[in-house]
C-alpha cells in the first residue's frame, strides 16, 4: 500500500512537472495571462498552471466518478472564470451546489449538514482570496494536503490527496517566486475541493482527527474572519480590517520581498500545524482538542490585530 502512494506521490509530480510549461504556451498563445498587478508582479504571468495540477491529480489516482466529478466541475468553474467574467451569481450557486453534495457524499443528511456546508463554502472561497503573492495558495495548500492524508479515513481519499500534493509539487516548481506562472482560480477551486474532501473525511473520525484537520487549515479561513467583521460589524470599528490588509502587511514588512514573505506566512501555517500535529498524536488526553482549539483562535487574534496595525 505505501509502494502504491509513493509511485501515486512520484506520477502526480512528474505529470504536473511536464505539463506545466506547455499550458503557460497555451495561456501566452490566447493570452490568458494576468496583468501586472500582483504583489511585486511587474511583468505579465500566464495562467492555466491550474490545468496542470489537474492533470497530474486526475491520471494517476483509482477512479470514482461523483468525486472526480465534483472535482472537475470546481475546476472547470475556475478555468471560466479565469478565460472570462462570470456572473457572481452563477458562481455563488455552483459552489453551494458543490459544496452541498460533497458534504452529502462524505457525512450524509443530518443536522450537522448547514455546518459542513458553510465550512466546505468557507474554504472554496478563502483559497481562491489567499492566493495573492507568488507560492502563496501552492505552499499551504500543499502543506495541509500533506497533514489530512494522515486524518483521512479511506484509502481513496488518502491517494486524492497525496496526487493534489505531488502535482502541487511540480507547479510549485515554476510558481516560486519570482513566479512563471499562476494556478488561477482553476488551480484555486481544485485545491479547495481536494481540501474540502480532505476535512470531510476527517470529519468521520474521532473528535480529536477532526479538529486538528480543521486547525490545520485554519489558515485559510483566517482570510475570511476580517471580511466578515468589515462586513457585518463594521459600525464597531474605526478602521476597516481586510485580508489584503494583512497580506500587503506582511509583504511591506518583509521590505516587499516576495520570497521573505512567503516564508514568513509558511511560518505562521506552520504554527498552525503544529497545534494539530499536537493533537493527533494525544489522543487520549481529553482536553487536547479544545486546548489547541484555543490556542489556534487566540494566535489568530494575535495575528489579525498585530498585522492590522498602522494602515
Amino acid at each position: 500500500m505505501i509502494t502504491s502512494y509513493f509511485i501515486i506521490l512520484v506520477l502526480s509530480f512528474a505529470i504536473s512537472l511536464f505539463t506545466v510549461p506547455i499550458f503557460g504556451k497555451l495561456a501566452y498563445r490566447y493570452g490568458i495571462v494576468d496583468n501586472p498587478n500582483r504583489e511585486g508582479s511587474e511583468k505579465r504571468i500566464p495562467y492555466l498552471g491550474g490545468c496542470a495540477i489537474y492533470v497530474g491529480f486526475l491520471l494517476p489516482t483509482t477512479f470514482d466518478f461523483l468525486t472526480k466529478l465534483f472535482l472537475t466541475i470546481l475546476f472547470l468553474l475556475g478555468l471560466l472564470n479565469d478565460v472570462k467574467s462570470i456572473k457572481k451569481t452563477y458562481i455563488i450557486v455552483t459552489e453551494i451546489t458543490v459544496a452541498f453534495f460533497l458534504v452529502l457524499k462524505y457525512q450524509g443528511f443530518d443536522f450537522y449538514t448547514p455546518i459542513f456546508l458553510l465550512i466546505v463554502f468557507g474554504l472554496i472561497n478563502a483559497v481562491k482570496k489567499i492566493d495573492k503573492i507568488d507560492g502563496v495558495c501552492g505552499s499551504i495548500s500543499l502543506l495541509s494536503l500533506i497533514f489530512l492524508t494522515f486524518t483521512v479515513t479511506a484509502s481513496f481519499e488518502r491517494q486524492l490527496l497525496l496526487a493534489g500534493a505531488g502535482s502541487t509539487i511540480g507547479f510549485l516548481i515554476y510558481n516560486y517566486p519570482p513566479s512563471r506562472i499562476l494556478m488561477g482560480k482553476a488551480g484555486n477551486y481544485l485545491l479547495s475541493g481536494l481540501l474540502s474532501i480532505g476535512l470531510l473525511s476527517s470529519f468521520r473520525a474521532d473528535f480529536h482527527t477532526s479538529t486538528s484537520s480543521f486547525i490545520s487549515v485554519f489558515i485559510f479561513f483566517l482570510v475570511l474572519v476580517p471580511d466578515i467583521l468589515t462586513k457585518y460589524f463594521n459600525s464597531y470599528f474605526k478602521r476597516e480590517i481586510k485580508l489584503e490588509d494583512i497580506l500587503n502587511r506582511i509583504y511591506k514588512l518583509s521590505n516587499e520581498n516576495k520570497k521573505r514573505a512567503l516564508y514568513r506566512i509558511i511560518i505562521i501555517h506552520i504554527v498552525y500545524l503544529l497545534i494539530s500535529i499536537v493533537i493527533f498524536l494525544n489522543r487520549h488526553t481529553t482536553l487536547a482538542p479544545l486546548f489547541g482549539f484555543t490556542l489556534a483562535v487566540v494566535f489568530s487574534i494575535f495575528l489579525l490585530f498585530a498585522l492590522s496595525k498602522e494602515q
